[in-house]
């Protein structure tokens, strides 16, 4: 029984503290991202509150969906 390597996607996003992403990330680590719990982010996908990617059964995120979340929900300070 051979198994086939997961697709990936080349695309490549840089964190704030320089580390990299590549491809198309699931619900744990997506969620790690993030800084909430799978449970959260699988309600954020139930409401449609985040873009996200369908293959088969499994959702995944691209990563520039993750950081474009990120600054919609950034509350900014008045001063």
């Amino acid at each position: 029984m051979s198994t086939q390597p997961s697709p990936t996607n080349t695309t490549e996003t840089s964190t704030q503290s320089g580390q990299k992403l590549e491809g198309l990330l699931d619900i744990p680590r997506a969620a790690k991202v993030l800084g909430i719990s799978p449970k959260t982010l699988r309600d954020h996908v139930l409401h449609r509150r985040i873009d996200y990617v369908k293959i088969g059964g499994r959702v995944l995120f691209r990563p520039d969906t993750l950081w474009g979340f990120i600054e919609r929900n950034t509350v900014h300070a008045l001063q």
